[in-house]
Formats: structure tokens, sequence, C-alpha cells
């Protein structure tokens, strides 16, 4: 279907008979008996016009931000109705003025978002707006999408560079860092590109230091977005300015206010954004994330990031990893302790008390002693109870359905070669409760993203194509250490995930299980108990089998020898 251009639906522009914002022009309401409560609404816009202009002007000691003041065609509630009502018609179906999307999106929201009673309905802007803009993009109708865009950027601008609430501010620049001037095609599985202009006013932001963390996070992310999306149409300069800026912050400590999670966290944008943008002879990144990746002190959230980019820069890594014993110890020991702070955790938490029995009503229990039982039968049914008696008792399809025994389950399990096994006595994992999952889903990632960094693969065990990270990069007289330590870690993560571990129970006693093996991969030795007797004492097996002397050099002894 073929787009209209936008001028066939207003064909003969009209005078406008009412109040203009810009080009947008408001009809005013046609009602007679509606114009006392207009003269009202436009009394009190007038009244919140000049506190909006008192608030800009810094007498407003209780709000110390400017507020952008509202344009007077939309001081009324029956107004924004309908702007607002035509700005979602013209998003989803480019009907309409698209004037009236323009004055929505570059007055009111801005206004909205700025005023001192505002602060409550960010989010529900922010919301709207980005909502707006997806059905835009999904209306297959990338001219209004790319209009819309526009508008948009228009609003935020203002509210993103003035000095507004940070909460206003933070929600302009992240809409801005999501902005297209294409938007992404899902017949093509064409990507989109990022509005240019955004750029531009996302970097500057960042590196004001004077803006407060949130909005340099925010621009952080959005420049990461055009780093991957829109590397293509940014200029050399500005290519080289973005890298130095992530070096810059790569190298960085956290400054005075910032926790270290959040630095690390803004640290993992930086990586990103250098292998998006860095030139091609530039091999610096790699052995900068192993120095990274190695140091104790890194947190694990930009520590683990790093190992796991690793794994495909293989190249780049080439005969650059003189010592990977070292490397893998120290991730070794970054799984260990991860594991072991699990444990803890887990180990902190309040068991569930089990359910005390009640005693039943005693109406419950005559009811029961009165009824006549139903005969048993030992076959068919689940249990030994007769389908038909489970229908008669008010079973029906819906409620078999309800309880997971409806016929497509049992289907799809005996399609998946379960079959009648897990029903004649077959063990079945139970449903894990939440705090388990919630362990294994953190250990499993810290896993792969080491797995990453050794091997190339997020999957355990050897790679059987395409190596990457450590495995394509060292020498092949270090690669048998590298191979010793995928094949060590295989049955760790075996054991994390056995699904028979299906309590906190037996999830912490298995817990312990993979702690002795990655003590025993990581060289930690096993502590002494006081009080043990010497004879007791933890050996050294490997000392012990040098001082030990050999066998021949032991003589005979007959203790029936004679004298």
């Amino acid at each position: 279907m073929s787009i209209r251009p936008l001028s066939t639906h207003n064909p003969a522009p009209r005078p406008c008979r009412s109040r203009r914002v810009g080009a947008l022009c408001v009809a005013a309401p046609n009602h007679q008996k509606r114009r006392g409560t207009l003269w009202l609404a436009i009394f009190i816009a007038a009244g919140m016009l000049a506190i909006l202009a008192t608030t800009a002007s810094g007498q407003n000691a209780n709000f110390p931000y400017d507020s952008i003041p509202m344009h007077e065609a939309l001081g009324d509630e029956t107004t924004v109705k309908r702007v607002q009502g035509a700005t979602k018609l013209f998003a989803q179906q480019g009907r309409g003025n698209p004037n009236m999307a323009r004055g929505y999106f570059g007055f009111y929201i801005p206004a909205r978002m700025t005023a001192p009673d505002g602060v409550k309905h960010i989010s529900e802007l922010a919301d709207e707006t980005n909502t707006l803009l997806s059905r835009a993009q999904r209306s297959n109708r990338p001219q209004i999408a790319t209009q819309l865009a526009n508008f948009v950027f228009e609003g935020m601008k203002k509210v993103a560079e003035g000095n507004h609430h940070p909460a206003a501010r933070i929600n302009a620049v992240l809409i801005l860092g999501r902005l297209d001037s294409v938007p992404t095609n899902p017949q093509t599985r064409t990507p989109p590109v990022p509005k240019r202009e955004s750029l531009p006013i996302l970097l500057a932001l960042y590196q004001d230091e004077n803006n407060v963390d949130g909005v340099r996070a925010a621009a952080l992310s959005g420049l990461h977005r055009h780093a991957n999306l829109g590397f293509n149409q940014i200029p050399d300069a500005e290519k080289a300015t973005l890298v130095t800026a992530m070096t810059e912050l790569l190298d960085s400590q956290p400054p005075d206010g910032r926790p270290a999670r959040a630095h690390a966290y803004l640290q993992r944008y930086a990586v990103d954004i250098i292998d998006s943008l860095r030139p091609q002879d530039d091999k610096s990144l790699g052995v900068k994330l192993v120095t990274i990746s190695t140091e104790e002190a890194t947190p694990d959230l930009i520590a683990l990031y790093s190992a796991s980019r690793l794994g495909s820069m293989s190249d780049e890594l080439k005969d650059k990893v003189t010592d990977p014993e070292r490397v893998l110890a120290s991730w070794s020991k970054r799984a260990l302790v991860a594991f072991e702070s699990e444990l803890t955790r887990l180990n902190g938490l309040e068991r569930p008390k089990p359910a005390t029995n009640q005693p039943p009503k005693p109406e419950d229990f005559l009811k029961k002693t009165t009824e006549t039982p139903k005969p048993r039968s030992t076959g068919g049914g689940m249990g030994g109870e007769p389908m038909e008696d489970m229908m008669n008792e008010g079973y029906d399809e819906n409620d078999m359905d309800a309880m997971g025994m409806g016929m497509g389950d049992m289907e799809m399990e005996m399609g998946m070669g379960m079959g009648m096994g897990g029903m004649m006595g077959v063990a079945q994992a139970k449903p894990q409760p939440p705090q388990v999952r919630a362990s294994r889903s953190k250990l499993n990632h810290v896993l792969q993203q080491l797995h990453l960094g050794v091997s190339g693969k997020a999957s355990s065990g050897m790679p059987t194509r395409n190596p990457g990270g450590l495995l394509a990069s060292v020498t092949d007289e270090k690669k048998p250490l590298v191979e010793s330590w995928i094949n060590d870690f295989e049955p760790i993560v075996e054991g994390l995930n056995d699904p028979q571990m299906d309590d906190q129970k037996k999830f912490v006693e298995g817990l312990q299980e993979q702690i002795e093996l990655l003590r025993s991969i990581v060289g930690v030795e096993e502590e002494a108990v006081p009080g043990l007797p010497p004879e007791l004492a933890p050996v050294d097996l490997e000392a012990a089998a040098v001082a030990a002397p050999a066998v021949d050099e032991l003589a005979p002894v007959d203790e029936l020898a004679a004298p």
C-alpha cells in the first residue's frame, strides 16, 4: 500500500479561529455551554504560567530548577486531550495534522516534565513518548516515524540541555539516545540508524563533569547505541574524541561519590565503544582487558565482562599473553569467590518453616466418615484411579491443564523421551525455589563469561571448531594448559546444573562440592582444624611422595629370622 503525501491530508489550509502554537492551530470548543469552563481553564492556565515564570527566574526557593513555560494554547485540559488524540492518530496511522504532534512533543511534554508539580509525571510522560515512537516505527511508515522523531528531538533537546530537574533531564537524554533517523526494517532485517543530530548533544552532556552522574550515564548509554549502530556515519574527529574519552574512563578510578560498582557499570560501555570505533591497527584493547580482568581489586562487573570480550580478540592477543597460567589462576579464583559468596548468602537466608498441620474441621471429618468410599481400580488411571472416576468427581479438561496433566503436556513429555517412565516411578526434578534459580543463573553467568575468555565459546566443553580467546592465542607449548582448564571446569558446570538439586538444601550441598573442585583448581590448601592431632593433620601428598624412600631401598624384614 502506497503512502500518500502528508499534504493530501490537509489540501486547503483553513484560517485559524483560535490560538496558535507555532504552526499548530488549535480549534476552540464549539459548545456554548463549555465557554465558562474554558475561560476558567484559561484563567487557571494563566496563573500556572505566572508560577512557571517565577520558577524559571529562580524566585521559587522550593524548586531550584528552571521550568519551561506552558504555551497558552495548551492551558486547558480539553485542548490537551484533543492534541494528544491527534498525536496518537498521527503516530499510529499517519493521518491528521502533523503540527498537532509537533506542538504536543515540542511544547506540552517539555513543559510538563520540567514543571515543579510535574516530577511525579515524568516517567509517565517518558513512557508515552517512547510508546508513540515505537508505534510509529511498527506502522511500516518510515516517513511518519522519522517525522515524529524530529518532533521529539526538538522537545527533548530543550529538557536535556537546560537547568531542569535531574529526573526530567535523565529521561530526556535517554529518549534522545533512542531516536532514529531511519527506523528498523523487519522485512529486510535492516537495523535502525540513530539520529545523527543527537550525537554531539550526548557527547557534550557526558563530557561535562558538572552534570550529575545520572545524566552522564544516560548520555553514555546513547553514545553506546550510536557507536554500535551508527559508527559508519560518525566523522573521524568525533570517533577520535569518543575513543579518547572512553579510554580515560576505562583507565580511571571511581571519582568521589561514585560507588565502585557504578563506575564498573559505566566502564562496560567504554569497552564496547572503544572496540567499535578504534582504528583497525590498534591492538592495545585486548592487552588492556587482560590486565583489567586479572587485577584482584577490579569489581566482577567489569572484570568478568572484560574476560568475556577477549573471546573474540584471539588474533589481537596472538603471542601477547606470555603468562596464561597467571590469567587462568586469577579467573579461577574469581569463580571460587563467586561460588563461596553465593554459599554464604544462601546459608544466611532463613529456611522456610514447614507448615503446621491444622486439625480438620469437625463438619468435614463427619462428612468424610458418612460418605461411602468409591471402589479403587489398580489400572489405567493416575495413581490407580480410573479416568472416568476423576471426570465424575468434577474434573474437566481445564482443571487437568492447570495441574500440568493435560494431554498436550503428556504428549510433549513422551515426545521428549520421558514417556511413561516418568509416570512409572522415575525421579523427576521438582520446580526450583526462586533463591535456587537466582543463584544458579548468577553462577552460570560467571562461568559463561570466563569460558568465553578462555575458549571463545559460551558453552562448556572443548570447542570443536573456531576456538577463540586464550585457546586460540597462546603458543602451542601453552595450549595444553588452557585445554586442561576447560576440562577441569566442565564437571563444575554439570554439577551446578544438576536438575536433582531442586531445593535449597540440595543446592547448598551441591555448591559445597563444586567449591571443593574449584579449590583444587585454584590450589587452595585445606585449612587445619584447631586441636587436631598431628598424625591427622592435612598432608601434602606431592611433598610426601618426594620425601618417601623408594620401595627397593627398603630392606626386607624377617621377624622370624634368628638373631
